[in-house]
């Protein structure tokens, strides 16, 4: 059986972009997602050491990926019977995924992720990603070239004009459907100062937090340009931390008031781009992973100015909250006494009692007080003291 390495760093060398992904699994284990896939073997080697389980994730920019799901636990009556999906025939490279009838067909191309075109028919295009073989499905099944991926991208066909057109038309007519039923083309509306929810979740987060969607956007505008992407991750670890749940799409109206509110600092004017970041975003986000990355980071800092005789959990957290503060617009971030402990090894009690001497101290002030229990949420902070 080909080693998981040994494909990546195969594909890699024909200029594909690589990533490890979870065992069993599509979520990317590297900060950034697909936007940290790397055709750098002595990458690509030191994250394969780290994670020698790791199923592979092939960055899908400048290609088109047809993904084809069973349906009814049979073939897809699309790819079978139509036209369009014959010429899925023509692709560069076919994958058969984990699933009895599932398959990968590769093109050149540019074009939108997007999902649900057909039943069992996603297409996976510009920033975004596939579970390339020999990786291993939930189901326990292997991914396996049917038609190898073999040549560079620039030399796999372009994705065929019938395809093309059977999708867009497809697309034409779940947009007007969905238009129909709806009626409306937003879950929330926007003022001249503020965003309105009209959504039941969204209501129900303004009334126990009033303001707090409009901070999340305007405590993540970026200050400069070049900082795009990484202010949109912020805006999404925001709302994430608001306890939203649900498909990014839902989420329109709030990444549009972000994006008007941040065009003069951002290189990128394409609204859409800013739209399809911040999906990538929301579907790649993953917590424990980012926060994992966070603590990692705060242990190269230094300690405070006036810390240096305190203790040393002490010493870790006050670097945990400069490194927190850094992310954020403003110095300001939420925190827990949990998530504290958990960081430096204390517990809870004991991370509680040391983030409120850190505020007796002046080197941490309350922005709000956090809700304690199961259901609770973080304390929101602000980073007061000096930093070397």
């Amino acid at each position: 059986m080909i080693r998981t390495l040994d494909e990546a760093l195969r594909l890699a060398k024909l200029g594909y972009a690589m990533l490890p992904i979870a065992p069993k699994g599509k979520k990317p284990m590297i900060e950034r997602g697909f936007l940290g896939a790397s055709e750098d073997p002595k990458k690509i080697r030191e994250w394969w050491r780290k994670w020698p389980k790791a199923n592979l994730g092939l960055a899908t920019s400048g290609l088109v990926v047809v993904d084809v799901d069973p349906v009814d636990g049979g073939p897809n009556p699309w790819a079978e019977d139509s036209r369009a999906g014959k010429v899925l025939q023509e692709a560069g490279a076919i994958a058969r995924t984990g699933r009895e009838h599932g398959r990968h067909f590769y093109f050149a191309g540019k074009t939108r992720n997007r999902q649900g075109v057909f039943p069992g028919v996603d297409v996976k295009s510009t920033r975004g990603l596939v579970v390339a073989p020999p990786s291993v499905h939930a189901n326990g099944c292997a991914y396996r070239w049917e038609c190898e991926l073999a040549v560079p991208p620039d030399e796999l066909p372009q994705i065929p004009p019938a395809l093309v057109d059977s999708l867009r038309g497809q697309l034409s007519r779940s947009r007007a459907s969905e238009s129909a039923r709806s009626g409306v083309d937003s879950v929330i509306c926007k003022s001249e100062s503020s965003v309105i929810c009209t959504s039941v979740r969204l209501q129900e987060i303004e009334a126990n937090n009033p303001g707090a969607i409009e901070a999340a956007i305007r405590e993540t505008l970026p200050e400069r340009i070049h900082t795009r992407v990484k202010c949109i991750w912020q805006l999404v670890g925001r709302l994430k931390r608001l306890d939203l749940r649900g498909p990014p799409f839902e989420f329109r109206p709030v990444i549009d008031r972000w994006y008007e509110l941040a065009l003069p600092n951002i290189d990128t004017k394409d609204r859409e781009e800013t739209r399809v970041d911040f999906a990538d975003a929301w579907v790649s986000y993953d917590p424990e992973r980012e926060f994992g990355a966070w603590i990692e980071a705060a242990k190269a800092r230094p300690v405070p100015l006036g810390l240096e005789s305190a203790p040393e959990p002490m010493q870790a957290i006050a670097k945990l909250c400069v490194e927190l503060a850094s992310r954020n617009q403003g110095g300001v971030f939420y925190l827990s006494c949990r998530k504290a402990g958990e960081a430096v090894g204390l517990r809870h009690t004991a991370a509680n009692k040391v983030l409120g001497l850190l505020e007796k101290m002046g080197y941490l002030g309350v922005v709000t007080p956090g809700v304690p229990g199961k259901n609770g949420k973080a304390t929101r902070w602000r980073w007061l003291g000096g930093k070397r």
